[in-house]
């Protein structure tokens, strides 16, 4: 091999490596553009006044911007669920329920962390598996008294394992929550009435 078939060989190849330096990246995926984070049929049930009443929703989920663009989620990515009382009966008691703490533990059975205080109560559970739309169950909590109307709000964190269309992982802060219109004896707050995170 001669000294002039190297150079035409190193002419040939820095016009191949410049092309490659060259072309644009593809912008990364983050999960605040691209998902959104939902609290579903969130409500406060029981007559206003009444001597019980109940906050529950059927769950919390993941879902993709653009149903038309999906992006996974990786498993091991945590879901927290603040619930919280801000009105001001002093009878309103999340660590003295009615029918008790395990049984109420037990209506938030999808939901591995629960840390009861007195107008707090805070879920957590972690994500088993990969996925486009990552969801955790529901939640029930029986209160001794239904609390007054806009005194309850429900607020949220998603902290997203590295993996999936998310290599870096994230936060999702951005809770919305769908209230449920209710039925029968509901008349807690209206979706207005809501606080979002």
């Amino acid at each position: 091999m001669s000294r002039r078939t190297i150079v035409k060989g190193a002419a040939w190849s820095v016009p191949v490596i410049a092309a490659a330096v060259a072309v644009p990246m593809a912008a990364a995926s983050t999960p605040q553009q691209d998902l959104n984070f939902f609290l579903t049929a969130g409500e406060v049930i029981g007559s206003a006044g009444a001597a019980d009443g109940q906050i529950r929703s059927n769950g919390v989920r993941i879902s993709p911007a653009n149903p038309a663009e999906p992006k996974v989620v990786a498993a091991g990515s945590v879901f927290t669920i603040t619930i919280e009382y801000h009105g001001t009966n002093p009878a309103i008691d999340f660590t003295d329920p009615l029918h008790g703490l395990a049984y109420n533990k037990g209506q938030c059975a999808a939901w591995s962390g629960i840390d009861v205080q007195k107008t707090r109560i805070v879920l957590t559970a972690v994500t088993p598996a990969p996925t486009a739309e990552p969801t955790i169950g529901s939640f029930a909590w029986f209160l001794r008294q239904r609390p007054e109307d806009n005194s309850i709000t429900f607020t949220g964190i998603a902290v997203l394992a590295a993996g999936g269309d998310f290599p870096e992982g994230g936060t999702l802060v951005n809770l919305m929550v769908d209230p449920n219109a209710g039925t029968g004896g509901l008349s807690g707050p209206t979706p207005s009435t809501w606080s979002l995170a």
